[in-house]
């Protein structure tokens, strides 16, 4: 079992890190939650919606933003003002509201110079930024980061976790992975440690 039988609750405003080496279950934690992974037993529940149940999942996708590992987050041969513009739309945004929200993100995360440019000349620092502005344009109540440092260098990394600090201070709830103790003992408000996954 890639999970088996863990049990947690994350409310607004609580940071909690999904801690543990490499295949201890947190990615696939955060997948299950999203409905990309069906569990085989138990709930994965967002603001009551069982994620596992089709019908209860549609309901459940606009209170979350995700940014997974890797690079399968945006779309690279786009820039990120067309980025966000496709992910704003598709998670109704309002029209009136769409470009402030844009225009802020991509100022708060310093992409307004790169605004035009395709996103697959970026280093992976600056395309983790522009997944994480996609992920906060609906602005989700959950936001779940699959090792939102992971390859960034010391100053992206530090505006990651000051932006996390500041969502989760605004009553976002936050869930994050790492194997980094030393990042989950300076953000979290919990710690859920897992391996093997128990």
């Amino acid at each position: 079992l890639a999970v088996n039988n863990i049990s947690f609750e994350l409310k607004g405003g609580e940071i909690l890190a999904l801690l543990g080496p490499n295949g201890a279950g947190k990615t696939t934690t955060i997948k299950m939650l999203l409905g990309l992974v069906t569990p085989s037993s138990g709930q994965a529940c967002v603001h009551g919606y069982d994620t596992a149940v089709t019908w209860q999942r549609q309901r459940a996708i606009p209170y979350m933003g995700a940014v997974l590992e890797g690079a399968r987050n945006i779309y690279w041969r786009l820039s990120p003002m067309a980025n966000l513009y496709y992910f704003g739309t598709l998670r109704g945004v309002p029209k009136r509201e769409l470009q402030q929200r844009i225009d802020f993100w991509l100022n708060r995360l310093g992409l307004s110079d790169v605004a035009h440019k395709e996103v697959r000349f970026f280093s992976r620092g600056m395309q983790q930024k522009v997944a994480i502005a996609a992920a906060l344009l609906h602005e989700p109540d959950l936001l779940l980061l699959d090792e939102p440092t992971l390859g960034l260098d010391i100053q992206a990394a530090k505006l990651m976790e000051t932006i996390i600090i500041e969502l989760a201070e605004k009553g976002k709830a936050i869930l994050l992975t790492t194997h980094t103790i030393t990042l989950a003992e300076r953000l979290a408000s919990q710690l859920l440690v897992l391996n093997h996954g128990q």
